[in-house]
């Protein structure tokens, strides 16, 4: 009878942490879901991947796709610029958005805010824009030469 109890008391606690750590990324889906309203994210899948399209001051339309991986929200979530294909200095050859990028992505906890993450990393590309792909900076044209 007591080894049933225990057993049975193990397999609430596991129960309970799984839904807790549920309870803890909707919590982190939701804040996205108040930053950026429900109608200016695209939910590529639910509870995965999201995508937010957004107008840089350069007035390029970009999308950061965000993508919470199955240990988030105790790894950080992934940020990519998916469209257009571009450079920044904050971003790597594939478009991830760097940890230097932000405090909250570089040191990232379960109790960070995701929806204040992905509006500050936003804003950052809007004020600054990265620089799309084949396309020459107004400040670097020079003849014959285009830069990568």
């Amino acid at each position: 009878l007591k080894l049933k109890d225990k057993v049975k008391g193990a397999r609430r606690a596991s129960e309970g942490a799984s839904s807790g750590e549920e309870g803890l990324k909707q919590k982190q889906i939701d804040s996205l879901r108040q930053k950026f309203l429900t109608n200016n994210i695209v939910v590529i899948t639910p509870g995965s991947i999201y995508d937010i399209p957004f107008i840089a001051s350069n007035s390029i339309n970009y999308t950061l796709r965000i993508t919470l991986n199955p240990q988030f929200p105790h790894k950080p979530p992934t940020l990519q610029i998916i469209q257009p294909q571009c450079h920044h200095n904050l971003l790597d050859d594939q478009g991830f958005v760097l940890p230097i990028a932000n405090e909250a992505l570089h040191s990232w906890t379960a109790h960070a805010v995701l929806g204040k993450l992905a509006h500050e990393i936003v804003q950052l590309f809007v004020k600054d824009p990265p620089t799309i792909r084949g396309m020459v900076p107004a400040n670097k044209v020079s003849i014959n030469k285009v830069i990568p």
